[in-house]
């Protein structure tokens, strides 16, 4: 599994503008089982997308697709891999 951040590039009004389909491209992210799990930091400075079954080498290109990186408002990089052993209960899904 990968922790992917991105960082916004641009003011947060232009990401904004971007945002419903950059939301439509995570959603179908997820229905392809890439995505498990997304969303915004705190503050608004970027996100956080939990990837399954990419490999680190194509992360590039599955994120060249995104409408924010397209737009020029956000830019990825992939903060770690690892592979959960303990998951709260319900989440037995994420177990690598």
């Amino acid at each position: 599994m990968l922790v992917v951040t991105s960082r916004y590039t641009r003011p947060l009004e232009d990401v904004d503008r971007v945002r419903e389909d950059h939301l439509e491209w995570i959603g179908e992210q997820v229905a392809a089982g890439h995505v498990l799990a997304a969303g915004r930091q705190t503050p608004p400075v970027g996100a956080v997308i939990l990837l399954e079954g990419v490999a680190r080498e194509d992360v590039p290109a599955l994120v060249a697709g995104d409408p924010y990186v397209v737009a020029g408002v956000a830019e990825y990089e992939v903060a770690a891999e690892f592979s959960p052993g303990i998951v709260a209960p319900g989440l037995d899904a994420l177990k690598g």
